[in-house]
């Protein structure tokens, strides 16, 4: 018997409610799958959609933990014969035990990010403008994507912490949590693991980006992206969420490949798609907490996203992705890169001011200025 008429068969004594005999035939795993789904569909008709999806989730959970404790015991296995599993495995002990032999790189890393969180505040930018600024600024103060050097479990951003700096995906996730909470602590920023199958339908921000090739930086070409975009096929990968409590919403950011999405019912959408509804992550809510949050302990959380996600959203579809569409992600970089170079320019001009010796307030407003406000006016245009 193939497996169509298996599932045939099963149908039909479902339908005629012979669930000893699907039992008896078929074993305890497809006797299970029916009840649960009956179970599931009686609660939706008398409780509601909304507890028969909290119920579904409990299931969801309780078969992702035992299928964990399967494979944390095979990595154990592993582990003893002398090889390492579960590479940047972040236990709550090890995050504690790596909070004080990197104490001062942390607190130097803080400092830092306090003090550019100040000057991105007062700029005074919308969100989508400091969302895509903190991933510019990412790419622009790093020597690339590379596999990090420290790569401490529950501080991966301080790889990126200078300019000789470079990570993958993990570090530059959480470096861009990192610095939105910095900026507004109502961001809720935080580190989320996902599958994804491939960028074919995928077209990232107008943001630069390197990457390391035999131990130096160059910028990608075509061909080198479309390289790097293969590596990352059918391999897990690290993005970033964030809450905007404007829109009653949990958008998603991906620092490594720049672009924005939503998580939603469960499910993560990027507004970065070629077509419309054509790319999106899996997201892997207990991965996350098992094996980035703190192990265990960070189970709690990821459950109350995993929750939240079905919350009602202030804007509808159509109003989110026009209002995060790559085409309003590409329009807040050139702010950003417009702003950068006025302030570029009139430090400039204010050196030119102090070498001549004339008063700042005694600037003729047609002379100098006026080249200075013309020239940003072009770069703004363009």
């Amino acid at each position: 018997m193939n497996r169509k008429e298996k599932l045939e068969e099963i149908e039909n004594l479902k339908e005629e409610g012979r669930f000893e005999d699907i039992f008896r035939k078929y074993g305890e795993r497809e006797y299970k799958k029916i009840l649960t789904f009956a179970m599931y569909s009686e609660i939706k008709e008398y409780r509601g959609n909304c507890k028969a999806k909290m119920w579904w989730m409990q299931q969801i959970i309780k078969k992702e933990l035992r299928k964990f404790a399967v494979r944390l015991a095979f990595g154990i296995t592993i582990m003893t014969a002398g090889n390492i599993s579960y590479q940047s495995h972040a236990t709550l002990g090890e995050i504690e035990k790596n909070a004080i032999i990197y104490e001062d790189e942390i607190e130097k890393y803080g400092q830092k990010i306090s003090q550019y969180a100040e000057e991105v505040r007062k700029i005074g930018l919308e969100d989508i403008e400091i969302f895509m600024k903190v991933m510019y600024d990412m790419w622009e103060n790093i020597q690339g994507y590379g596999n990090p050097q420290e790569d401490v479990c529950g501080f991966w951003e301080l790889d990126l912490a200078t300019l000789e700096g470079y990570g993958v995906c993990r570090n530059m996730a959480s470096d861009v949590a990192k610095k939105l909470n910095a900026i507004d602590n109502n961001y809720n920023a935080r580190i989320m693991s996902v599958i994804t199958n491939g960028y074919e339908n995928y077209e990232a921000a107008d943001i630069k980006r390197n990457y390391i090739n035999d131990e130096l930086t160059e910028q990608v070409t075509e061909k080198e992206q479309s390289n790097m975009e293969q590596e990352t096929k059918t391999r897990r990968h690290m993005v970033t969420l964030v809450d905007v409590l404007a829109d009653n919403a949990t958008l998603v950011l991906d620092p490594t490949n720049p672009g924005i999405g939503i998580y939603k019912n469960g499910k993560i959408k990027m507004f970065n798609a070629k077509k419309k509804n054509t790319f999106q992550f899996d997201a892997q809510e207990l991965r996350t907490a098992i094996l980035y949050e703190g192990g265990w302990n960070g189970i709690e959380r990821v459950i109350k996203d995993y929750v939240q996600s079905f919350r009602k959203c202030r804007l509808s579809q159509k109003e989110l992705e026009e209002k995060y569409a790559l085409s309003a992600q590409n329009m807040a970089l050139a702010k950003i890169k417009f702003l950068e170079e006025w302030q570029k320019q009139k430090a400039c001009f204010e050196e030119r001011i102090k070498v001549k010796g004339v008063p700042k307030g005694k600037v003729n407003q047609n002379s100098e200025s006026f080249e200075i406000k013309q020239h940003t006016r072009n770069i703004w245009e363009k």
